[in-house]
């Protein structure tokens, strides 16, 4: 019989990207999903020791690993480099600094 997966809470996803917050959030959704590791390391194509550590917030891991994790959950990844979000220009951006 297959080992029962609890479903955890979903954290704050306002707070400081680290590795340990990644994990977290990918934790949460796979048990949400009721899914095992092994579960989601199939459907990702990602080894199941890779998507241990990545949910244990191990730093050294391949970001193609996480991408494929989020994509395999339906999660979004989204990047802000100097205040520039998807769906704010560039110029838009720039005058924040005014």
């Amino acid at each position: 019989m297959a080992k029962k997966v609890v479903p955890l809470d979903t954290p704050n996803l306002n707070q400081a990207f680290t590795a340990q917050h990644v994990g977290n959030i990918i934790k949460a959704r796979r048990t949400q999903m009721g899914l095992t590791i092994v579960d989601l390391a199939e459907l990702s194509q990602v080894n199941k020791n890779t998507v241990g550590k990545i949910e244990s917030g191990n730093p050294n891991v391949g970001l193609d690993g996480v991408i494929k994790l989020f994509n395999s959950l339906g999660l979004d990844l989204r990047f802000s480099a100097f205040g520039v979000t998807t769906t704010q220009s560039k110029e838009d951006a720039e005058n924040d600094w005014v």
